[in-house]
């Protein structure tokens, strides 16, 4: 009889955990995250310059990347960095084109909507340019 309790205990046991462990991943997502269940899942960032706050960081500073002035015209891409011992960017070296190129302070270069935008012009860049 005791034998027979105890199988019952058990088999009741294994219907009612799985229900319990559903309603738990249920209630931990949507509190969670401020989702609803069943909400799609937001979207991840795709590591694409998209600050708008100016800083600019290692990150936004990678080789090929465009860099123009203040009026939109292209300078030219970021051919190397060099960091400071801080691990920040110290100077950015433009490939400016036609075999010439130029050694900017990184702090001269900003973040406008995804843009890298220097705040020298290209004519100031090109008249310190190495050839």
């Amino acid at each position: 009889m005791a034998s027979k309790l105890l199988i019952a205990a058990a088999a009741s046991t294994l219907f009612a955990v799985p229900a319990f462990a559903q309603e738990a991943a249920g209630a931990m997502s949507s509190s969670d995250t401020g989702a609803m269940a069943g909400d799609p899942a937001p979207k991840a960032a795709t590591g694409a310059a998209t600050d708008t706050s100016g800083v600019v960081g290692m990150a936004d500073l990678r080789a090929g990347a465009a860099v123009r002035d203040a009026a939109g015209v292209s300078i030219g891409k970021i051919a190397k960095v060099k960091p400071a011992a801080s691990g920040a960017a110290e100077t950015v070296t433009l490939d400016l084109g036609a075999n010439k190129w130029a050694t900017v302070p990184a702090s001269t270069l900003k973040l406008s909507d995804g843009v890298l935008v220097s705040s020298q012009t290209r004519a100031e860049i090109l008249a310190g340019a190495e050839h």
